[in-house]
């Protein structure tokens, strides 16, 4: 039978996925996640198979069979958990607007720790030297050729910064050749100067595992799993009760790492 603290929490599992859908949702066509295997330790590294540089196909009478390129390289990803804890009081409990305010700003917490786990990989250590070096006043739609020259697949999305993005989205509008257009906002974390880039689903690959909430010192009133449904990540909010200081809690978990994956699937767009 539900109750308060299982309601709560089935609603802060509700409001997390939407917070959280929103800043990540530009990441949607460019990341795959891995779930994380059944029984293995989420504090372990993971190890996944990840393909890269597929061969072009041949057209001639007489192919060359030794001259295919695709290879399936081991990559390791490194879990991290984040954890976004905060207070619940008898008022939240009591007034429902006040309680979805609470959780849709610690949902925009995490979201924001987890967008910069993510951003953090783009560097040029990571993917080469940038495609497109411009202002946002000297950005043009023509520099889209440039950008979608820069990786050769059909998947290719490209994200940009907000002061780019202004420059050549009128209404639901995308270039030709480009699965999607995204605005994005948070660029402190990723190498310097980078503010967009293009990319395919290959670029970036990501595992995750949900966490363990119960911990010592922790009495856990109820939870409830979110699901981020643009790149397949799972989490878990709970409404637990610190027995030391007698103080209601609520938190949102998740275990996730990010890693390269096929460095020629994402190219960079800098400002300077």
């Amino acid at each position: 039978m539900s109750n308060t603290y299982s309601t709560a929490a089935e609603n802060l599992a509700v409001e997390a996925t939407s917070a959280i859908s929103t800043l990540l949702a530009p990441f949607a066509s460019i990341a795959k996640a891995f779930p994380l295997e059944p029984l293995k330790d989420p504090a372990l590294p993971r190890v996944v198979a990840v393909v890269k540089s597929v061969a072009d196909t041949q057209l001639v009478a007489n192919p060359d069979y030794t001259l295919g390129d695709a290879t399936i390289n081991p990559t390791t990803i490194n879990h991290t958990l984040f954890t976004q804890p905060f207070g619940i009081g008898c008022d939240e409990l009591d007034l429902g607007a006040r309680l979805a305010w609470l959780y849709q700003l610690n949902g925009q917490k995490i979201a924001a720790a987890l967008s910069d786990a993510i951003s953090a990989l783009l560097t040029t250590a990571n993917y080469g030297a940038p495609v497109v070096t411009c202002t946002a006043a000297n950005f043009a739609v023509s520099d889209f050729e440039t950008l979608y020259n820069g990786v050769a697949t059909a998947g290719r999305t490209i994200i940009l910064d907000t002061s780019y993005f202004a420059k050549v989205k009128p209404a639901s509008w995308c270039p030709p050749g480009f699965t999607s257009l995204w605005e994005h906002t948070r660029w402190s974390a990723a190498g310097a100067n980078v503010r967009g880039f293009v990319s395919d689903p290959a670029a970036i690959v990501i595992s995750y595992a949900i966490p363990n909430v119960d911990r010592p010192g922790r009495q856990v009133m109820a939870m409830a799993p979110f699901t981020i449904p643009q790149i397949g990540l799972q989490g878990m909010a709970s409404i637990y009760y610190l027995t030391a200081t007698r103080r209601l809690m609520g938190c949102l978990s998740l275990q996730m790492g990010a890693a390269p994956g096929d460095t020629n699937a994402l190219k960079l767009l800098v400002s300077a």
